[in-house]
């Protein structure tokens, strides 16, 4: 049976992918501690699934306000300001003159081509992962985890609501030549379709391999703290995983959109009489720079969503933290715990270096897609663990489920989430 899970893994190892998608949400990446199960003892294999869904119209925006999830970067979309910016005697600028648009205010009073979006947001990620504890012979134990997830993204009942008024010439003009066909005008100037009937994309994301290593420290003397674990853990996030599509307004990556990426956490467990478990993990996720093709600004004012502009540039992607707190009971009753924790996920901000004059480093990089987001979140989980560690029985299962709170955050879509794992150790 060992060499038979052992060839199982490995081709996991080699043919799988996981899902570490840093795209602006607080669902779980699938390596979180929530879900790891520390006690292995008389086990050398681990697996298991886990799943999560949540669906929200809710959002926070630049200044943490809670907004509709399509205005999570800008309370309303410029079909004016798309127009603008564009290099002399191209198609754009030649189209944007003809309507007698310029940079000038006089173009855009707030109304004129504008577009209030309004949606819902929708992600179900099953993630299969598998864990291998290593025959090394040092201090602690080291394990080889595997993650193979698959996700589900989707906006719909998306809304473009024209806020252009019928009032004078330049108006009427305006949104016969452009906001009545602004799908059309998107695709014929820039190639860029709009989602009008929503957006959506489901498959692999980035592998995951990591390998962990925990040590646990008896406290033989101490009155009421009995044990102290320290766990760390390093791997390596292969870019395998869709990758934004520049063609579509509402485009999320299914993994870390192209990069390769170097997970790392350290954490803190402590062990307490009468079954409470207490502790802490630091989680860090850098990614390398990747250069391909982007949407970018030419132009300050313009929107997220109407980025009629392509150009190479060279993506320098911020690193991700992520802080998680929590407190457990253990065997509250026979083989049930509970836990609360407190998360906090952190995106630092990215940075576009374009490749071709036509486009401007610091407008390029106004864009709030490219800021720094961050959400906090509470979790509440039930977990169930028959066996415990009783070593008579050759496969334990182990179960949870859990329900996740966002309270606040910035740039990030917030959805109350719910799930669970199972797993079961051998």
């Amino acid at each position: 049976m060992k060499k038979i899970f052992k060839s199982l893994l490995l081709l996991t190892c080699v043919s799988s992918t996981s899902l570490l998608a840093y795209a602006p949400t607080n669902f779980y990446r699938p390596h979180d501690i929530d879900f790891r199960l520390h006690e292995w003892k008389h086990n050398d294999f681990r697996i298991g699934a886990i799943t999560e869904y949540g669906q929200t119209t809710k959002c926070r925006d630049w200044d943490e306000n809670k907004r509709n999830v399509m205005q999570l970067y800008n309370l309303k979309e410029s079909s004016v300001a798309m127009l603008l910016g564009a290099p002399n005697g191209s198609k754009i600028d030649k189209f944007a003159k003809s309507l007698g648009i310029s940079a000038a205010t006089a173009t855009d009073d707030d109304y004129r081509g504008r577009f209030i979006l309004t949606g819902k947001y929708e992600e179900f990620n099953s993630v299969i992962f598998a864990k291998y504890k290593l025959p090394i012979n040092l201090s602690g134990i080291f394990e080889l985890g595997v993650f193979v997830p698959i996700k589900s993204m989707e906006f719909y009942h998306i809304k473009w609501d024209d806020q252009t008024k019928d009032v004078l010439t330049a108006d009427k003009e305006f949104k016969e030549e452009v906001s009545d066909q602004l799908e059309t005008k998107a695709q014929e100037l820039g190639g860029l379709n709009i989602n009008k009937n929503g957006w959506s994309k489901s498959g692999i994301g980035d592998v995951i391999v990591a390998l962990g290593w925990q040590r646990d420290f008896a406290q033989q003397q101490k009155e009421y703290l009995k044990n102290v674990r320290v766990n760390a853990s390093a791997g390596i996030s292969i870019p395998t995983g869709e990758k934004k599509d520049e063609n579509q307004s509402f485009s999320l990556p299914l993994g870390n959109d192209g990069a390769w990426g170097i997970p790392m956490s350290l954490g803190l467990d402590l062990d307490f009489v009468y079954n409470f478990r207490a502790g802490f993990e630091l989680d860090f996720f850098g990614l390398f720079d990747t250069t391909r093709t982007y949407r970018m600004k030419t132009f300050r004012q313009q929107t997220d969503f109407l980025l009629l502009h392509k150009g190479e540039a060279t993506k320098s992607q911020g690193a991700t933290w992520r802080f998680h707190l929590f407190g457990q009971a253990k065997r509250i009753v026979k083989g049930f715990s509970a836990l609360i924790g407190y998360e906090f996920l952190k995106h630092d901000e990215d940075r576009l270096s374009p490749k071709s004059y036509d486009f401007s480093y610091h407008i390029v990089n106004s864009a709030e897609s490219l800021h720094e987001w961050n959400v906090h979140n509470f979790v509440f989980e039930l977990g169930y663990d028959p066996f415990g560690q009783n070593s008579k029985f050759a496969v334990k299962p182990h179960m949870s489920f859990f329900y996740k709170m966002p309270v606040t955050g910035k740039r990030v879509i917030t959805t109350p989430t719910f799930g669970g794992q199972v797993a079961f150790s051998f």
